[in-house]
């Protein structure tokens, strides 16, 4: 029986004003303190470890809507770099996150399969674009592993973490992120060939390799957004184990962990959603519109578009666990946001948003699905004249 398991997370959020400084780049050879303003909630100062680089910007500079923020693992600013989700003075070299394969309901089409063709990715800091690191864009089956967890008496675990890697592709670090913080915009890259028959549960995420202090001026991170979910919970029958399932990883010494339960246990982290889309594309011919098995995230279950290739318009069919504002982002193969939708207050349940196609040229078009209270996914139409 699937339950769930209630934290008590303090917000960490907090946005500095427009008038605050673009950039703070503090030394990587000395101890420094750093004091938040006096309007930020957060008491005292904030010391940082050698090694440790800090920056932050304005709130317009670092969202991509009003829901999304970058949250770091020691919450001595909203912007700090690489903090959580990125290369940092801790030594992690990835995360994921997980998009479950769900049948929705008993004349859900039993073969429908998905392909993955890449992804959307929002980084935030800086990079030379002639860094010499390389970002591993990863799409994972999920795995049955449990991993321990301290104290629970030794029966709590992690359970599900990212297994076997079924698709990549390696670009530099400086192809994705900007020299300046202010430049980084979304990042559309191509599978050299798509994940096909995928009908099973996956991890979207990056990994990496770095020696933190060699880095120079490089750092950087994937964005994630402020919302807190409550992670669920079995309780296995034969042992009598705590298995928690897992949701966003880091990959910590080659190994998977949680980021609220295995790190930083003494810290309330909040577990949010990374700014790192698969573009997912249903595969069978003739199943839609009619029930098909779909992909879910969090609030958010996502079965694919149609008619497509489309020509006047496209209709893009998703379900929600509960009501929610739902936004469209549409790019074309740059990343360049071409429009975005907003749909207020949708209600529990299937939906459908309409895309106006007849007036864009023909062409392969990117677009994001986005619900204010959790759960994310890109996928990809084609316009035909």
């Amino acid at each position: 029986m699937k339950k769930i398991l209630l934290l008590s997370i303090a917000s960490a959020i907090t946005a500095f004003s427009a008038s605050a400084q673009d950039r703070i780049s503090l030394s990587t050879t000395s101890e420094h303190s750093f004091i938040p303003e006096a309007s930020n909630p957060l008491t005292g100062g904030k010391v940082t470890a050698t090694g440790d680089t800090l920056y932050f910007a304005t709130l317009s500079q670092m969202l991509i809507d009003t829901n999304l923020n970058n949250i770091n693992a020691d919450f001595a600013t909203p912007f700090d770099s690489g903090k959580f989700f990125g290369i940092n003075k801790y030594g992690f070299t990835g995360c994921a996150e997980l998009f479950s394969y769900a049948y929705i309901n008993s004349d859900a089409t039993k073969d429908t399969t998905y392909k993955v063709i890449g992804f959307v990715s929002w980084w935030h800091g800086h990079c030379g674009t002639s860094s010499a690191i390389n970002i591993n864009l990863n799409i994972w089956n999920r795995g049955t592993n449990k991993d321990q967890l301290p104290g629970f008496g030794g029966k709590g675990y992690i359970y599900g973490t990212p297994n076997t890697s079924k698709a990549s592709v390696t670009v530099t670090a400086g192809t994705l992120v900007a020299p300046s913080i202010s430049n980084n915009k979304p990042q559309v890259t191509y599978l050299a060939s798509p994940l096909s028959g995928v009908n099973y549960d996956i991890y979207a995420g990056f990994t990496t390799s770095y020696t933190w202090g060699s880095t120079g001026t490089d750092t950087f991170g994937l964005r994630s957004t402020d919302l807190r979910f409550t992670p669920t919970y079995t309780v296995e029958s034969s042992t009598k184990d705590t298995l928690i399932n897992a949701y966003n990883v880091v990959q910590s010494s080659n190994v998977w962990k949680s980021p609220r339960w295995n790190l930083f246990s003494n810290i309330q982290i909040a577990i949010g959603e990374i700014s790192l889309f698969p573009i997912i594309q249903r595969e069978c011919g003739n199943c839609f519109p009619s029930s098909v098995a779909g992909f879910t995230n969090q609030n958010l279950t996502f079965y694919g578009s149609y008619p497509n290739p489309a020509v006047n318009s496209t209709n893009i069919k998703f379900g929600l666990n509960q009501s929610a504002d739902v936004t469209v982002t549409i790019l074309d193969n740059t990343g360049r946001i071409i429009n975005t939708i907003t749909k207020n207050g949708l209600s529990k349940g299937e939906n459908t948003i309409a895309i106006e196609t007849a007036n864009l040229p023909a062409g392969n078009y990117v677009y994001t699905l986005q619900a204010s209270n959790g759960g994310h996914v890109a996928s990809q139409f084609t316009v035909v004249k």
